[in-house]
């Protein structure tokens, strides 16, 4: 509602509706080996990047907690298949988004909000890389579901960016604040779980 109605950004609505969808897609494809889903991997990646440049950014966050969550998961991802999807994807997307659109973008993105990446990001990332590791190896010594993994990265991912703008004015890329509605996407799948273990304990008692 607030991305829709206060900044009119239909677009990003839409980019946000179709990441649990590509994700989905991605994880048929490369981790569940079904090859069939590759096309529509591929046409799910491109579609999105050309509906929305903040979606895209959230979908780059979500994919790589997805990713940190295959880590040591079975199935194993298939990384060739991957790639094959992220090429492929960019092929078809290439003649709308070149490199020098992309380099435009970018551009104009730090110039909207002066936030320009330099090397003082360098502290803020590594935190954040540092409290990933933490995270990943507190699940793998808990044997936590490889699906809680990933709310629990992507939560982390995003809430750094957009959370942490409005609580703390980190600024860890331009236009942080419109991360907000990925960030809640990812905090509902964590609260599923959360209410899900709740529901199971208390089922448990005599």
């Amino acid at each position: 509602f607030q991305i829709l109605v206060h900044y009119g950004e239909g677009p990003h609505t839409a980019a946000v509706m179709l990441i649990p969808l590509v994700i989905w897609f991605i994880h048929a494809a490369a981790a569940e080996r079904r090859w069939q889903y590759i096309p529509a991997a591929m046409l799910g990646v491109s579609a999105l990047a050309l509906t929305n440049w903040p979606g895209t950014m959230g979908f780059a966050m979500v994919l790589a907690a997805y990713l940190l969550s295959r880590l040591n998961a079975e199935p194993k991802l298939h990384w060739p298949a991957l790639i094959l999807i992220g090429a492929a994807a960019y092929l078809v997307a290439a003649p709308w988004m070149p490199p020098s659109v992309i380099s435009a973008v970018l551009r104009n993105a730090q110039q909207s909000d002066a936030t320009y990446v330099g090397l003082w990001h360098l502290v803020p990332y590594s935190l954040l890389a540092l409290a990933l590791a933490c995270l990943h190896l507190a699940f793998r010594r808990l044997r936590i579901n490889e699906w809680l993994r990933f709310f629990a990265y992507a939560t982390l991912i995003t809430g750094a960016v957009s959370i942490g703008r409005e609580w703390f004015g980190w600024r860890l890329m331009p236009q942080p604040n419109r991360v907000q509605v990925e960030f809640e996407m990812a905090a509902a799948g964590l609260l599923g779980f959360a209410v899900a273990w709740i529901l199971g304990r208390a089922s448990m008692r005599p």
